[in-house]
C-alpha cells in the first residue's frame, strides 16, 4: 500500500499531467482563433475528361485542385514517401486496384502553397471491356484522403470496329471549305473548313483537331503551309457543325495538294476529309523585277511628259 507521502506524490503528478493537458488544449484553441491551425484541405476547381472512349486507347485527362488548407503540399522525397498526390477514388468495385485506367495516382511535382492551384495531367487507358465506368479523384496525404472530390464522370467505353479497325464512335462529315486555289509565294491566305460531327462521341477541346493530310491520308510530316494543325475551337456534340478558321502561308512556286481531316488525341484519323484541292502557287515578284517595272514606268512617264511638252510647243 502507498504511504501518505506516496499519495501526495501521486496527486501532485496527476495535477501536473492535467495542467499539461489544459495547456495543450489552450494552445490549440488559440491556434484555431488565430486561424493558424494546421489542416489539409483541397477544393476541386475543374477537369477536362472525355465522356466517351474506345477500349484500350489512351486519353489525356486534366484535373485542377486548389490548396484550401494551411499546409504546403510537398512531393515525395528520398526520406519521406508520404507526400501529397491526386488519387483515383475506389468506387467499391475494385476499379482502383485492378487498374481500369492504367494509372491510380499522380504525385505533386512541386510544392503547392496554401491558396495555390495544382494541375495534374494524366494519360489514362480506357478499360479493355466496353461498358460505363465511374471516374473520380481526390487528394491524399500519404494514404489519407482529404478535401473535396472531383465531379464524378460516367465514361462510356465502346469497342473497336472489326471491319475498319477504327473507332466507330468517332466520325465526321465534310461540309465545305473556302480557300484560294491560286496563290502567290510568301503571301498569306485565310481558310475556312466546316465539318459535322456525324459520330456518337462528343468532340472535346484539347482532344480533337484538324490536321493537314499527306497523299496517304496520314498527318503530313511536312509543314507545307506554315501550319499543320488547327485546334478545336469549342466542344462539338454529335450532330453539330464546327467551322475551323486559320491562315496559311503560300510555299515556294509549284502545285501542292490541300486536304485536311479530323484527328483524335490518340492519333486516330477518322471520318471524311475535306475536298482534295491542287493549289497553284505562283512566283512572287523579286526586288529586281520590281525595279525593272519601276524603271519601265518611269520611262513611260518621261515619254508622256516629252510628248505633252512638244504638243504645247506646236500650239
Amino acid at each position: 500500500m502507498l504511504s501518505i507521502k506516496g499519495y501526495f506524490k501521486l496527486i501532485i503528478g496527476l495535477f501536473f499531467i492535467l495542467a499539461i493537458i489544459r495547456n495543450i488544449k489552450a494552445q490549440d484553441a488559440e491556434r484555431y482563433r488565430e486561424g493558424n491551425v494546421v489542416l489539409d484541405n483541397a477544393v476541386y476547381v475543374t477537369q477536362s475528361v472525355p465522356t466517351t472512349m474506345v477500349e484500350g486507347q489512351t486519353y489525356k485527362v486534366i484535373i485542377t485542385v486548389r490548396n484550401n488548407g494551411t499546409t504546403t503540399w510537398s512531393p515525395n522525397s528520398s526520406t519521406d514517401v508520404s507526400g501529397y498526390k491526386l488519387a483515383l477514388v475506389d468506387m467499391g468495385d475494385n476499379n482502383r486496384n485492378t487498374g481500369y485506367w492504367g494509372v491510380t495516382e499522380s504525385p505533386v511535382t512541386k510544392s503547392i502553397e496554401p491558396g495555390e492551384t495544382a494541375t495534374f495531367e494524366l494519360n489514362i487507358i480506357a478499360p479493355g471491356t466496353p461498358g460505363t465506368y465511374p471516374f473520380q479523384w481526390v487528394m491524399k496525404h500519404g494514404d489519407v484522403p482529404f478535401g473535396q472530390y472531383s465531379d464524378q464522370v460516367m465514361i462510356n467505353v465502346g469497342d473497336v470496329s472489326s471491319k475498319t479497325g477504327t473507332n466507330t464512335m468517332n466520325s465526321s462529315s465534310f461540309v465545305e471549305q473556302k480557300v484560294a486555289e491560286v496563290m502567290t509565294s510568301g503571301h498569306t491566305y485565310d481558310v475556312k473548313i466546316t465539318m459535322t460531327n456525324s459520330g456518337s462521341s462528343t468532340w472535346n477541346t484539347g482532344f480533337y483537331k484538324l490536321v493537314y493530310m499527306d497523299p496517304s491520308m496520314k498527318p503530313s510530316p511536312i509543314n507545307t503551309w506554315g501550319i499543320s494543325a488547327v485546334e478545336l475551337p469549342q466542344t462539338i456534340a454529335p450532330g453539330s457543325t464546327v467551322d475551323f478558321y486559320f491562315t496559311v502561308t503560300a510555299p515556294e512556286p509549284g502545285v501542292y495538294p490541300f486536304q485536311w481531316g479530323l484527328m483524335s488525341s490518340t492519333g486516330e484519323i477518322f471520318g471524311d476529309p475535306s475536298k482534295y484541292l491542287s493549289i497553284k502557287v505562283n512566283e512572287s515578284l523579286t526586288p529586281r523585277d520590281k525595279n525593272d517595272n519601276s524603271e519601265r514606268k518611269d520611262g513611260n512617264r518621261r515619254q508622256d511628259e516629252r510628248k505633252d511638252k512638244n504638243d504645247d510647243m506646236d500650239k
